[in-house]
């Protein structure tokens, strides 16, 4: 009785919030959101019969194609579609989970992008002005079984994410008011990214423990019981954390974003299909600059007053001379 005291205690812990569901369609609100700087739901930003077809057409086209897989973290190869039925044994402590940025392209990738690029009112993202070779993949398809969660993180290059749900349900928890040494926090350094960037993760579980009683992933097709299991009283984290918690749901249909620096970790509380992408625009490039420039050592030499004031295309040029000065 006494561990399980203990458990509800540290559950409890931080401060937490829900956070802002706004019509994807009302542009006002959402360029209010956006300026605020806080996570928020862009909700239905496609319809339910759109979701459908997407998937469908997932499995049609792409569901005996090779992907990397993990249950309980550990990685195999093995078709796509195979994924969705296997994942039907996902559970808390064996999770499935598939995570790739090579995936998808032409239509599927497009109709994927489209909903998530709307919400920024069709501005150019400037990381499609990076060289080709440097420019960040922006389609990654992420699946996860019932159970599943991702690691603890701080996304790439300090730019805007955004994930698209297109089957399912997810729960984010975003912890915010944080500093990267509270957590024990690391580099995680990829190919995808080169000398530009590197991810930023903890170890730190912040579902480590269920609390109470849990129902059937099935039963998770209840909004409503999802809202009642998402909130961090029904989870105990592997380690005490500062800052305070900050909960999305998300639903098919949704588009979830993630503001530049952000902290955050999913949880599946059922099988969801999603595609998760970024934006960098003139409201997040000097955080985007700031952040390549710091990451390879250089220093500003006006380029992030580029950043405010530059033609994107202008902005990115000089930021890789800049990064790609042997002298600097």
């Amino acid at each position: 009785m006494r561990l399980l005291a203990l458990h509800a205690i540290a559950a409890t812990a931080n401060a937490h919030s829900w956070a802002a569901r706004v019509d994807a369609k009302d542009a006002p609100a959402i360029r209010a959101a956006l300026d605020g700087g806080q996570p928020f739901v862009a909700a239905n930003a496609l319809d339910g019969n759109a979701c459908d077809a997407w998937t469908d057409e997932l499995m049609r086209t792409l569901g005996d194609v090779p992907c990397t897989q993990q249950i309980a973290g550990e990685p195999f190869e093995a078709p796509l579609e195979s994924f969705f039925y296997d994942a039907l044994a996902s559970s808390h402590e064996e999770p499935h989970f598939l995570f790739d940025e090579a995936l998808l392209d032409g239509n599927l990738r497009d109709a994927a992008i489209a909903p998530q690029r709307a919400i920024f009112e069709g501005e150019e993202s400037w990381l499609d002005a990076f060289p080709a070779a440097r420019r960040p993949a922006d389609a990654c398809v992420v699946c996860a079984g019932a159970g599943a969660r991702s690691p603890l993180h701080r996304d790439p290059y300090d730019w805007t994410g955004t994930s698209l749900c297109l089957e399912g349900s997810k729960v984010w928890r975003f912890l915010l008011d944080v500093d990267d040494a509270d957590l024990e926090a690391y580099k995680l350094p990829s190919e995808a990214f080169g000398d530009d960037s590197a991810g930023t993760q903890s170890d730190i579980d912040l579902y480590c423990v269920l609390e109470g009683d849990w129902p059937h992933a099935a039963e998770f097709e209840n909004r409503d019981l999802v809202k009642a299991k998402a909130g961090p009283e029904n989870f105990t984290p592997s380690a005490d954390v500062p800052g305070r918690f900050c909960t999305a749901l998300q639903f098919a249909g949704d588009v979830v974003i993630v503001p530049p620096k952000a902290w955050h970790q999913t949880y599946a509380l059922e099988p969801s299909c999603a595609v998760a992408s970024q934006f960098c625009g003139r409201r997040d490039a000097p955080t985007v600059f700031e952040h390549m420039l710091r990451h390879q050592s250089r220093d500003d030499d006006g380029v992030l007053d580029l950043a405010r004031t530059a033609p994107p295309r202008d902005a990115v040029r000089a930021l890789f001379a800049r990064l790609d000065d042997l002298d600097s």
